[in-house]
């Protein structure tokens, strides 16, 4: 049975989607800023709208697939110029938020769509540009129970896997953990090859021992870090993405956030959410792959001798990074420390939460002295040696 849907949000995610719903014969109507994506969108076959107003006008179901949660909320409300979408669709319109934002955003935004008399979830998405393209992406779901088997038809036509994840806001909540996984997993995998070449393996032959033992991941087995063991990763192409570096900056920000708001001690993915910020922000990694970290690693790694790896020294981390005092004996001529024996940071860099744009009630915090000097001086606890960089603390 054929559906009246609006689109909202025809980019790199959006489009494909869209086209997969008018390829089962569903009637879409769509709306996007870029004029480029409207071309596309129209040689897809969606009908285009002059603005998401009229997008939604006619519509049974609102699909939005936006950059942040301030964009979603401002789509819903509109301003005083621009009708908003929740005032544009007829009563009792079901809304599927399919963007990656804040979980306290989709909350608001079903909370504003439930108030003017219509349904609302939010159903995030993994997959990628793939996965969208072939309508295999996961979708995980927050909605009442009956909100959701009304948007499962819809759904299934653009996922694989559609999983109900608990009331409002659950989607979104399963989505920030999954992808604090994969960032954390990513860094680990990237490391793990730099290190590798290093002390003389080859890709292939970490690739063959890791995905069949318990280094085992996605990160590894099917984003592949390095060219070679996984034809179709996006090291092959250069690391065109893909899942960009910045949306898995946004997305580890998101992480920081929830972490912050519930007060759990997360130490790898608010060391991650830093490592992917900078990545995107500093390191030109912004629009390549998220597994383009690896380049980023392999340039921070000092050329030296792994045959003796402990003989290596750092200095002494910056007095802001150090949590308690260095134990007794521990110096070493030139007052350098072995890594085996410096302060602990962590405590310093759990106490602190990362800044990001992405939430406005955010706005006011700052990231943590300590991760940045951290990084700025590129410690590395996982093997001991100098930066390349020639940054001094």
């Amino acid at each position: 049975m054929s559906t009246r849907i609006a689109f909202i949000g025809l980019g790199h995610m959006g489009g494909p989607m869209a086209a997969n719903l008018v390829a089962v014969g569903h009637t879409v109507t769509g709306f996007d800023l870029v004029p480029a994506a409207l071309e596309q969108a129209t040689i897809n076959g969606i009908t285009v709208a002059e603005s998401a107003a009229a997008a939604v006008a006619d519509a049974e179901v609102i699909i939005t697939m936006l950059p942040s949660g301030r964009h979603v909320l401002g789509a819903y409300q509109g301003d005083e110029t621009t009708p908003g979408l929740i005032a544009s669709a007829a009563p009792n319109t079901l809304f599927l938020e399919c963007s990656t934002i804040d979980v306290d955003d989709a909350r608001t935004a079903r909370d504003l769509a439930v108030a003017a008399g219509h349904r609302g979830l939010d159903a995030p998405v993994s997959g990628g540009v793939g996965g969208a393209t072939a309508g295999t992406l996961t979708f995980m779901v927050g909605a009442e129970a009956a909100d959701f088997e009304s948007a499962k038809p819809v759904l299934e036509v653009m996922g694989a896997r559609i999983v109900h994840c608990g009331g409002s806001g659950g989607g979104q909540a399963a989505k920030i953990c999954n992808n604090m996984i994969l960032g954390v997993s990513m860094i680990a995998v990237s490391e793990a090859f730099v290190l590798g070449e290093k002390l003389g393996l080859t890709h292939e032959a970490l690739f063959d021992v890791a995905s069949a033992a318990s280094g085992q991941c996605w990160a590894l087995t099917t984003n592949c870090p390095v060219p070679g063991p996984v034809p179709t990763s996006p090291a092959n192409r250069d690391y065109q993405p893909g899942f960009a570096g910045a949306l898995m900056a946004k997305d580890l920000g998101l992480a920081v956030n929830a972490l912050e708001s519930t007060g759990v001690s997360a130490e790898l993915g608010t060391l991650a959410a830093a490592i992917y910020r900078r990545f995107a922000e500093e390191d030109g990694g912004s629009g390549q792959d998220f597994s383009g970290i690896i380049n980023t690693i392999r340039a921070n790694s000092a050329v030296t001798n792994y045959a003796t790896p402990h003989s290596c020294q750092y200095p002494a981390l910056p007095s802001s990074c150090v949590s308690r005092p260095a134990s007794a004996g521990t110096a070493t001529s030139g007052g350098k420390t072995p890594i085996s024996r410096q302060p602990s940071i962590w405590g310093t860099i759990s106490s602190h939460r990362l800044s990001t744009s992405v939430s406005p009630r955010r706005k006011g915090t700052s990231i943590s002295r300590a991760i940045d000097q951290a990084w700025n001086a590129r410690y590395t606890l996982t093997c001991c040696r100098y930066s390349a960089s020639g940054k001094s603390p």
